[in-house]
């Protein structure tokens, strides 16, 4: 028979050691953590801005581009005033396939901080940010090479997927093995 006391008694751990440790030695790191700090390694590179170039006129400013080679076509630019700069508004992003802006073409006008380009062919781009006040200057510049993936590996990708997905559904079709040898008996021998 159990007491009224020991009913209302709290609930202690019976392993030595007990609290956050759960029976493990001090300073021991749990296994579960190894995984996710595996992955906060690999992923904190991508964190970064992987181009950024600083104002040639040293106003502070810089712009960024995530990635600086893309396979796709599709990347992100970023700006932002920095330490040394003032945040004057409304900016100006302008592309160009040259890098003396011959043929500049009229990206970006607002005052967001980023913004996503998409469906760029193959080659080099190059941007330059600019304040959108008449007769201002070039605060920075970065470049972006797309290289898409070659049309053969694309094309061995899906051939590799359709083979996965061919042999699974002939694996769902014919079902299971069927079992050789009688209940009891090793080999189909009795």
């Amino acid at each position: 028979m159990t007491s009224a006391s020991e009913i209302d008694a709290p609930v202690t751990s019976r392993k030595q050691g007990g609290g956050s440790h759960e029976g493990r030695p001090p300073g021991r790191i749990r296994p579960s953590v190894i995984p996710t700090a595996a992955w906060l390694v690999l992923l904190c590179p991508l964190a970064a801005p992987l181009a950024a170039q600083e104002a040639p006129d040293g106003s502070g400013w810089t712009l960024t581009a995530q990635p600086t080679t893309s396979s796709d076509g599709v990347y992100q630019l970023a700006w932002n005033a920095g330490a040394g700069g003032a945040d004057t508004g409304a900016m100006r992003v302008e592309e160009a396939r040259d890098a003396d802006f011959s043929e500049p073409r009229l990206l970006y006008r607002g005052e967001d901080h980023a913004t996503i380009v998409t469906g760029r062919a193959d080659g080099d781009y190059h941007y330059r940010l600019r304040a959108d006040a008449a007769g201002s200057g070039v605060v920075a510049r970065v470049t972006v090479s797309v290289r898409h993936h070659p049309l053969a590996r694309a094309l061995s990708f899906f051939a590799a997927g359709l083979f996965v997905f061919l042999a699974t559904v002939w694996l769902v079709v014919r079902g299971p093995e069927p079992v050789s040898g009688a209940a009891g008996t090793e080999g189909g021998r009795s």
